[in-house]
């Protein structure tokens, strides 16, 4: 069994962060739902949801998101919100890395 985060998961963690975002979901309802229709570990769907609303925000987030699931995001949000929202997601990522870069230095 691999901890790596597969498609299926990263696509649906995408759909129900958009709904959790939208205030049509509450975050463990949507949590719960890609729990079971993916097999999703929880605590990685809440990341990705948690990491979405951030993203949005151009604010940091402090958990890893794999590649993958990150140029997913990038790709959505661009053709769902547009360049704006598209720099606002670069900027979290950027401080995401940042801080991630400081946090490994001091272990």
């Amino acid at each position: 069994m691999t901890n790596r985060i597969m498609k299926q998961q990263y696509e649906a963690a995408y759909e129900a962060s958009v709904a959790v975002y939208n205030g049509f979901r509450s975050k463990g309802a949507a949590a719960d739902k890609i729990v079971a229709e993916t097999g999703i570990n929880r605590n990685s769907a809440l990341n990705n949801i948690n990491d979405y609303a951030h993203m949005i925000r151009g604010a940091k987030y402090k958990r890893a998101m794999s590649v993958e699931s990150a140029e997913y995001f990038l790709k959505r949000i661009y053709n769902d919100k547009g360049s704006d929202a598209l720099k606002m997601a670069l900027k979290s990522m950027r401080l995401n890395i940042e801080y991630r870069e400081l946090t490994s230095c001091a272990s």
